[in-house]
């Protein structure tokens, strides 16, 4: 666990803050006006972990029931609480992978037929970094495939 500086207690101390459940809080608000600028956005939403953010991503992605797959070790599966299923109701399919990247043959493979009888596979999820696979960084060309197949079949 990193622990703070007595340069980071005295940032956090000195931090003008207010009630971000209310929306007055002018640190969360500067830094989602940041991220609005950066990323082009109309709105922005400060999360204070990866599990929520993913948990939000995933629920806003998908309707309860339908498919979503992931690399076999990939964080959003292994430490997440179980909550692609608890939290968003989500049905996951999990593909082997080496270096924290399943092959397109196997993503390929993992798309489901339309059917009354199964899941409908409705989203692929990646890690950027990987952390079971050493912090490996995937290649942007590999992210653009594994966009590129998720698109093609809907």
């Amino acid at each position: 666990m990193t622990k703070p500086t007595a340069r980071m207690l005295d940032a956090m101390q000195s931090a003008h803050v207010g009630d971000d459940v209310l929306g007055d809080d002018p640190t969360v608000q500067q830094l989602e006006r940041k991220m609005c600028e950066l990323f082009g956005k109309e709105a922005a939403i400060f999360l204070p972990s990866g599990t929520m953010a993913n948990q939000c991503a995933v629920a806003a992605h998908i309707v309860p029931g339908e498919e979503v797959v992931v690399e076999a070790n990939a964080h959003i599966y292994q430490y997440e609480g179980g909550g692609l299923s608890r939290i968003a109701g989500a049905h996951v399919r999990t593909i082997q992978g080496d270096g924290g990247m399943f092959s397109f043959g196997h993503l390929a493979r993992s798309f489901r037929p339309p059917s009354v009888h199964m899941p409908r596979t409705a989203l692929v999820c990646t890690e950027q970094t990987h952390l079971m696979a050493g912090g490996a960084i995937l290649p942007l060309e590999y992210l653009q495939e594994v966009h590129s197949m998720a698109a093609h079949h809907g």
